[in-house]
């Protein structure tokens, strides 16, 4: 079991990049009807999945749920989020010059939010690791 302060500290951690990836969503929404629609889907795809994954992360930390099903399947969720961003990047990305910024961009948002994935929650106490090899 965690430590209250340790579990207080990783949800407020959670809590923080929620509220970049909420940021971030937030910023791209106005552009899903303009010019910029290429780098605003998957933005706002990225920025959802990764303000929502962040605080199920802070809610199951808090809740002393740190291991388990439920954490990986909102990581795993995070992660196919992130392969459908670099998808819609592709798909929505103008054609010309620009194309290859707007696939660039989007695929470096993805795997900013798999890493988030990969990274994110609160790791298993070293015992129950042991115990599974």
């Amino acid at each position: 079991m965690l430590h209250i302060g340790k579990r207080r500290r990783d949800a407020a951690m959670h809590g923080l990049f929620a509220a970049v990836f909420t940021l971030m969503a937030l910023s791209s929404v106005g552009e899903l009807t303009g010019q910029a629609r290429g780098l605003a889907v998957p933005s706002v795809i990225i920025g959802t999945a990764g303000a929502l994954g962040a605080l199920a992360l802070a809610w199951l930390i808090l809740r002393q749920r740190a291991a388990g099903k439920a954490q990986r399947a909102v990581r795993l969720a995070m992660a196919a989020a992130a392969v459908t961003a670099a998808g819609a990047g592709v798909a929505f990305a103008p054609s010309g010059l620009d194309r290859g910024f707007v696939i660039t961009v989007s695929a470096i948002l993805a795997v900013v939010l798999a890493l988030f994935a990969l990274v994110a929650g609160s790791p298993q106490p070293a015992d129950r690791l042991s115990s599974k090899l």
